[in-house]
């Protein structure tokens, strides 16, 4: 204690200041070299949300997402490699809004910035096919803004109801709802514009993604709850509370069910064989496409790609219906595992067809409230279906599962090159720290080996298969 005293008593009578040096900020900038500063233009998502996501898209690469300031993320990756890739990537849409990113500096203090120029993406309504072409897009749409990409639906010709792009634009100019050129005849061609996203200012907070009419800063008032219009179809709920939406003349039906206590919607699908029936139960999806917690799930009867169906005798291909209503109502497939093709005809041979034709999908509100759910699709039985077995943790922080090294990754061909490059690194630090940043990289390395080598051993056996029977098939048939 008498020590403490002349401690403080000696500190109190020295005004020298204290020095910092390069020295000692080294270790806490090299940590937070491999990092990028982003927030979401028009939103501040709460931590868990945005974590949820990035680590939907960038999985494995990253090491940590932390809250920087109000709206504003810093997310470290695991190395400076995997943090320029993604910055070099392209743009990242949140909720169809643009992600600003940029690397971390020491030297700067991040806040969100002034921003006058932002990508968005614009679909080209009844555009005829032959204007479909990447350079005929890019002139019209010029007249919005600085022509970017295609998307890869529209550059695939998958949909075609219509086209997609996206594009540069200022954040104060106007937005036309259509647009206008001249075609090869000399005639004036006329075309709808729907903006997915539009950056709208608000000229009372600055803000973005609302109008000032719309700003919860305009008013001081108490809010009013208002009762939401109910705009859904007149339907029949029997008694175990399964609700009827409606039965088309494929025999295509589903039920919608309530959670008590939880707003949102679980909807089973049983789809017809027949394409043309199939479009009407899309239409309906639409009609029932809704910002709540939604969940699909069942037999879809068709695939969103030409990779999930193989097969000597396949000649079915995705129906850019079904790919419009997924991406019109923002569905994706819930995380899974198990088997990748979940339905077969049971046939042997080369008569034998696999397809993932079964689905989990929900929109991003059921995923960012359920984002530790996870599908599991088990093998097949007597059945041609396989069955899949869906697990909500909600409310449940896991921490993450431990690593484990396996000696097949030593039979890899990158295996021993990517060990080399790793260790052969240069990085700045203790020695302990040194070790540690090394095996935090191999870690990252061995999971993209045992993903490209190793996983989803089922697909590639009956991937490999189909190959053999093809062979032997085109052997046969030319002797």
């Amino acid at each position: 204690m008498r020590n403490l005293e002349n401690s403080f008593r000696n500190s109190g009578d020295n005004n020298s200041k204290v020095r910092i040096t390069f020295e000692d900020i080294e270790e806490e900038v090299s940590f937070w070299t491999p990092s990028i500063v982003c927030y979401v233009l028009g939103a501040n998502p709460p931590l868990h949300v945005l974590e949820g996501f990035v680590n939907r898209i960038w999985k494995d690469k990253i090491d940590k997402v932390k809250l920087l300031a109000y709206g504003v993320f810093i997310i470290r990756f695991s190395s400076i490699e995997y943090r320029d890739q993604i910055l070099n990537g392209g743009y990242i849409f949140f909720n169809r809004r643009p992600v600003i990113m940029k690397p971390w500096n020491p030297h700067e203090n991040f806040k969100k910035e002034n921003v006058k120029c932002v990508p968005i993406w614009i679909q080209l309504e009844e555009l005829e096919l032959k204007y479909w072409g990447h350079g005929t897009l890019s002139k019209i749409v010029s007249q919005v803004g600085k022509f970017v990409m295609l998307d890869s639906i529209t550059r695939e010709r998958e949909r075609l109801s219509y086209a997609r792009v996206m594009v540069e634009v200022m954040m104060d100019q106007k937005f036309p709802d259509f647009l206008e050129f001249e075609n090869e005849f000399g005639s004036t061609t006329t075309v709808m514009l729907k903006y997915e996203w539009k950056p709208v200012a608000c000229t009372h907070c600055s803000g973005f993604g609302h109008t000032a009419e719309e700003c919860r800063k305009h008013s001081n008032g108490k809010p009013q709850w208002v009762m939401k219009k109910d705009n859904r179809k007149q339907v029949e709920t029997d008694a175990e509370g399964f609700v009827k939406v409606t039965r088309n003349k494929s025999k295509a039906e589903y039920n919608e069910s309530e959670v008590a206590g939880k707003k949102g919607a679980s909807t089973m699908i049983y789809a017809a064989n027949n394409r043309v029936e199939r479009r009407v139960l899309w239409k309906d999806l639409n009609d029932l496409n809704t910002s709540e917690n939604w969940l699909l799930m069942g037999d879809f009867n068709d695939i969103l790609a030409k990779e999930e169906m193989i097969g000597f005798r396949v000649k079915s291909y995705p129906d850019s219906d079904f790919l419009q209503c997924v991406n019109s109502c923002g569905l994706e497939d819930v995380k899974s595992s198990g088997n990748f093709f979940i339905w077969s005809n049971k046939q042997s041979g080369e008569d034998r067809i696999y397809s993932k034709i079964d689905r989990i999908l929900a929109n991003q509100t059921w995923i960012n409230r359920y984002e530790y759910a996870e599908a599991v699709f088990l093998n097949e039985g007597i059945f041609d279906h396989s069955p899949g077995i869906l697990t909500l943790y909600l409310g449940i922080v896991r921490g993450k599962k431990p690593f484990k090294y396996f000696r097949m990754w030593k039979s890899h061909p990158k295996y021993e090159l990517a060990l080399n490059e790793i260790w052969k690194s240069e990085i700045r630090g203790s020695k302990m720290y040194q070790v540690v940043s090394k095996m935090k990289q191999l870690k990252v390395k061995l999971k993209e080996i045992n993903r490209e080598g190793f996983s989803d051993l089922h697909s590639a056996l009956i991937v490999v298969k189909q190959i053999w029977i093809n062979g032997k098939i085109y052997f046969r048939s030319n002797i």
